[in-house]
């Protein structure tokens, strides 16, 4: 008997974490460039005493983010469901490829991927009045976009589309 107890404390003592995700989500649905994007992501921790921490790297058209599971040592094995909201913010309009990757102390558990595609907001029209009265063919025009990149830029001369 006492060989059974002792092996069940060790048993419990013993308990590490692992996970499981019951799912990956964004928000908001059918997002565009001009939108906060977040990440929601729904998992399974096996112990009462695990934590976690998660980070995000986007490279070209690849949002990579890894949740890191640990714990603290003693805990009741009862599983424990965990959400995890990770703000990716405004990002360019692309289809991208989402990797979540869940790690214990380090190692890899368990992979999610998906795709996330992202549009682009209503078209901008912006009208730039010159401070002069002319400006010639040739000479440089500089203006300030704000960090938004144009995909088409139209010059009028008198109501009439001409390319300088």
């Amino acid at each position: 008997m006492r060989l059974l107890l002792t092996t069940i404390i060790i048993t419990c003592l013993s308990i590490s974490c692992f996970s499981q995700f019951t799912g990956v989500s964004s928000s908001p649905n059918n997002a565009n460039d001009c939108d906060i994007i977040t990440i929601l992501i729904n998992g399974n921790l096996s112990s009462s005493n695990c934590s976690f921490v998660s980070s995000h790297s986007i490279t070209a058209s690849i949002i990579t983010i890894g949740v890191n599971v640990s714990d603290s040592g003693i805990g009741a094995q009862v599983i424990t469901p965990y959400n995890e909201t990770v703000i990716l913010g405004m990002i360019p309009s692309n289809n991208y490829t989402l990797i979540v990757n869940q790690y214990y102390l380090g190692a890899l558990q368990e992979t999610n991927t998906s795709l996330l595609s992202v549009g682009s907001c209503c078209n901008a029209t912006s009208s730039i009045t010159l401070a002069n009265s002319g400006n010639c063919i040739g000479e440089t025009t500089s203006f300030i976009d704000n960090g938004t990149v144009g995909s088409t830029l139209v010059w009028k001369d008198n109501g009439a589309i001409f390319n300088p």
